[in-house]
């Protein structure tokens, strides 16, 4: 998928714009770094020894980056012919935009969703809780993931999926690098509500398609307990800093039993052969 992700970069620019690539190794245990050095498309490769966590890796590529404008964007994704020059286009004609994000494909090219509004404690204590799982039609929870959002036109949001963002650089001098105590999870949520606290909007615009696999990255590298963990632990972290003390309690309360309830779920739903 690196390699695929790559050798699409060409094609996003459609414009003869100048453009680099940083590819941010986070102590991969794959073929990432020889195919990163064999592929065709020139790059800076970063060899990191030690997994930093994807907000610091990314961290270190956007204080390389010397453009006007700073992409961030997934390995397990694809870039479509003119998507990159769409978006900055588009950029380019609303000022007062933070970042944008594109139209997410899954592999069959159907729709993904790609925007939520800003979680709440209650939506957060739903999810620690596993609640969803059992009503997924709960309405606090399908107001969150914006069931009722329409990805057929642009639209201002609270926060887009980090695989693709746009981000003009200036907007990066006055907002920030992304919080490198996220670890995993919420660090663009949490630099999305920081840009639209200095008065930007995030944008999501259909002009331009990306392909997204999606998790690819997360399945190889957790177990699903570790996942959970991690999770939480972000997620404790964004409403400790942007939601109060009080809520933060309420959720580190709320946490260890939701850790319990997964891990009786994981068991139950393995097979015996697994289990051991």
């Amino acid at each position: 998928m690196l390699r695929e992700c790559l050798d699409s970069l060409a094609g996003a620019f459609s414009n003869n714009e100048e453009y680099e690539v940083f590819v941010i190794d986070n102590a991969s245990a794959d073929q990432s770094i020889a195919i990163a050095e064999g592929s065709r498309q020139q790059i800076r490769l970063f060899k990191i020894k030690n997994n930093l966590g994807f907000a610091k890796a990314n961290n270190i590529g956007i204080r390389q980056a010397k453009g006007d404008y700073v992409i961030l964007l997934n390995p397990d994704t694809v870039a479509t012919e003119g998507s990159f020059t769409k978006l900055i286009n588009f950029l380019q004609d609303k000022p007062r935009v933070g970042a944008v994000g594109p139209r997410l494909l899954n592999a069959d090219l159907s729709w993904q969703p790609s925007c939520r509004r800003f979680p709440t404690a209650v939506v957060l204590a739903v999810m620690f809780l596993k609640i969803p799982h059992l009503f997924p039609s709960l309405e606090i929870y399908r107001k969150y993931l914006m069931k009722d959002f329409a990805y057929e036109k642009a639209t201002a949001v609270d926060q887009i999926m980090g695989a693709c963002m746009v981000i003009p650089r200036e907007v990066i001098n006055r907002v920030g690098l992304l919080d490198e105590k996220y670890w995993i999870w919420f660090e663009e949520v949490d630099w999305c509500r920081r840009a639209k606290e200095q008065g930007f909007e995030i944008w999501f615009a259909p002009v331009a398609e990306i392909i997204h696999y999606g998790g690819v990255s997360f399945k190889q590298a957790f177990v699903p307990i570790r996942k959970e963990w991690r999770f939480m632990r972000s997620a404790l972290r964004y409403v400790r800093k942007h939601l109060g003390v009080l809520r933060w309690i309420l959720l580190c309360l709320i946490a260890p039993l939701g850790l319990i309830i997964d891990s009786l779920t994981m068991f139950l739903w393995l097979k015996p052969s697994e289990k051991k």
